[in-house]
């Protein structure tokens, strides 16, 4: 999980920090506002979150992102693509 914090972090251009907690962690903006909540794959046995592995359909999530630079974050987004 701590991966993935790091990489929404990037994509929004937030400097980097650390999760909360090993299986939970908030992005906040720099005014403290909640961005995106990660949560760990099975942490709490959420069912929608039991395993990568067992996916089915409608066990995914959408996710949609208001942005001020919508240029800068679409190149963010492409070359953290390209680095993974």
């Amino acid at each position: 999980m701590a991966g993935s914090f790091k990489w929404y972090q990037s994509l929004l251009g937030l400097p980097e920090t650390a999760p909360a907690h090993d299986y939970f962690g908030q992005i906040l903006d720099t005014d403290g506002t909640v961005l995106l909540c990660l949560h760990a794959w099975g942490a709490h046995e959420h069912p929608s979150l039991t395993s990568p592995a067992q996916a089915q359909p409608g066990n995914g999530l959408l996710l949609f992102f208001r942005v001020d630079d919508y240029d800068t974050s679409l190149a963010n987004a492409r070359h953290l693509v390209n680095a993974t």
